[in-house]
């Protein structure tokens, strides 16, 4: 009897042992299914990670027995426990896919299981062979081939970097992981594309990947946003550059970017010699980058600083435009004050223009800039009083009040701050 039942818990175990051996095993890929395909995703069910029509590309290598999925090697996969004619591979973010082979030989499809219960989970499939070439290099970053943009990935990028060039300039080198082609750019931002959605990530973003949605969807509401804020350049503002490119070769000398209108409504263009943007807007001329920091300084007003840069060029240097110098250190020192509790507020910033003190506006433009970790404030009420105004000392008292709304909630804001901008 003792005998008899041992021999049962000897021959459950045994099973067991096989039934994990058989899901360890290493899949052996016939050679008569190696090569590369393009299948079109069909049959979505319900929570499944890709939708009807999507369109992928699978490199499978009976030499290497490996599967690869649009340029991303999943390496080897396993035999599913109870289907053993279904290779599974992880797709690493939480979809399985599944080989399943013709007895006859070939495959019929590639099965999709999301999540890891992949034998309970089905939710679309890949109907086999589609299209076929016999290569089985895998691109991206799983081997062979430099991943590359599509001609309408690199008009949606091009057209929001025009629209948002702040974010979308200094772009890196086109890349590939989990699935995703992607570029990443200076201000920190990466645009990514994955089954015919833009993502986004990085900078103002924040780190977790974002869908902005199909890339056709984004390139209309760019296009439309465009056309909202479209702005012509007039003569006035085509001489300005000209003159200022006369005047100024090391700031607006070389080509230069033809003009662009950003989302925020500047005429713009941007001269990588110098690193430095010239914009005008509600005619007003402004510069920004390198010694000018990373906000639009005004100059002052077009028809002032053309006759400015007018005189210059007719013979009277002296007489030239007053394009502010950078070289100011800037110290703010105050107190802010959130629902009654006051704290202390300091911050420095060398080499910046000084605003124009006589203009209320350039004014609460160098208040807002130095609020670097507040989003969504709306002001109620701001004041200010000159203490000095010199070429060598700029300094102003600011009064501010304002709420920020917080879960349905307004929080009172209050500032008190001295600006002291020193050569």
């Amino acid at each position: 009897m003792k005998l008899h039942v041992f021999q049962r818990v000897s021959a459950f175990l045994l099973a067991g042992m096989l039934g994990s051996l058989a899901q360890a095993q290493v899949p052996d890929i016939p050679a008569n299914v190696s090569g590369t395909y393009t299948l079109t995703y069909a049959f979505a069910g319900s929570g499944s990670p890709f939708t009807n029509g999507t369109v992928k590309t699978f490199v499978l290598n009976g030499t290497t027995d490996t599967m690869c999925v649009d340029g991303v090697s999943l390496g080897t996969g396993y035999f599913r426990a109870g289907a053993g004619s279904e290779m599974l591979w992880n797709g690493g973010d939480g979809t399985f896919y599944a080989l399943s082979l013709l007895t006859a030989g070939g495959f019929s499809e590639i099965n999709v299981y999301s999540p890891s219960d992949a034998g309970n989970n089905w939710k679309g499939q890949f109907p086999g062979p589609g299209s076929f070439s016999s290569s089985v290099t895998c691109g991206g970053s799983g081997g062979g081939s430099t991943p590359t943009l599509a001609t309408n990935q690199k008009a949606a990028i091009a057209l929001a970097a025009t629209l948002y060039p702040d974010l979308f300039t200094g772009a890196g080198t086109v890349k590939s992981a989990q699935g995703y082609t992607y570029q990443s750019f200076s201000s920190g931002v990466s645009v990514g594309f994955k089954d015919g959605l833009l993502y986004v990530a990085g900078g103002p973003f924040g780190s977790a990947i974002q869908s902005k949605g199909t890339v056709a969807a984004v390139m209309a509401s760019l296009q439309n946003l465009k056309s909202s804020i479209s702005v012509t350049p007039t003569a006035d503002m085509t001489n300005l550059f000209t003159l200022a490119a006369e005047l100024y070769p090391s700031l607006f000398g070389g080509t230069g970017t033809s003009f662009a209108t950003s989302a925020d409504g500047y005429l713009y263009r941007y001269f990588a010699n110098s690193g430095i943007y010239a914009a005008i807007k509600n005619g007003s001329v402004y510069v920004k980058g390198c010694a000018y920091g990373n906000a639009y300084t005004s100059v002052g007003a077009l028809n002032a600083v053309l006759s400015q840069l007018n005189t210059a060029v007719n013979g009277n240097p002296g007489g030239g435009t007053t394009i502010p110098s950078g070289n100011y250190n800037l110290a703010v020192t105050g107190t802010v004050t959130v629902s009654g509790f006051a704290s202390s507020y300091t911050l420095n910033i060398a080499n910046i223009p000084a605003p124009d003190v006589s203009d209320h506006d350039e004014i609460e433009e160098a208040f807002n800039d130095s609020l670097t970790d507040v989003a969504g404030l709306t002001v109620t009420s701001f004041s200010y009083d000159v203490v000095s105004s010199t070429a060598n000392l700029v300094e102003f008292n600011i009064t501010v009040s304002a709420t920020i709304v917080q879960s349905g909630f307004s929080i009172p804001y209050s500032y008190k701050l001295n600006y002291k901008y020193t050569k």
